[in-house]
């Protein structure tokens, strides 16, 4: 399964993951929640890489080197909607915080969630969720906004992976 789409796990030296929340929209069904810089890839982007690159610096104006990345395994995002897509998550870990600049048309905040919060079992919850239908969901809370999901799934999956 070939992927369509690309994730990035910014790590800072903190150590956090950079999140996005997503802006209000009718059409998007994940509206106003937590993700991570995501795009589809286009006919410009040589590789998944570039699509990682490329909504960087479109969503939050960081400008990364291609040195560095660790690609993790593919996962499928959009179950919950009925959705079947392939997205390449990559992993970034930077020496510094640079500053985050995002575009108020694609990221309506950021945050830099810490790695001891979501490696601590205690902030892990099973439960239901606005926009999770009637289903218990697995996730976490970031500000006052549960992150859980496609998100939720890449960042406990890579963390488990760094344990095993």
């Amino acid at each position: 399964m070939e992927p369509h789409a690309a994730v990035t796990v910014i790590v800072g030296p903190q150590p956090a993951v950079l999140l996005i929340r997503r802006p209000i929209r009718a059409t998007d069904p994940w509206s106003g929640q937590w993700a991570l810089p995501r795009a589809r890839r286009q006919a410009s982007d040589t590789t998944l890489l570039d699509t990682a690159r490329r909504e960087l610096a479109e969503e939050v104006g960081l400008h990364l080197p291609e040195s560095d990345w660790t690609t993790l395994p593919t996962q499928v995002a959009g179950r919950h909607a009925g959705l079947s897509v392939p997205v390449a998550p990559f992993v970034c870990h930077l020496t510094h915080i640079p500053d985050v600049i995002a575009d108020p048309r694609e990221v309506a905040a950021t945050h830099w969630l810490p790695l001891a919060y979501l490696d601590d079992p205690t902030q892990h919850h099973l439960g239901t969720i606005p926009g999770g239908g009637d289903l218990d969901w697995p996730h976490c809370f970031v500000v006052d906004q549960p992150l859980w999901g496609f998100t939720y799934r890449v960042l406990t999956t890579w963390r488990k992976s760094l344990r095993a």
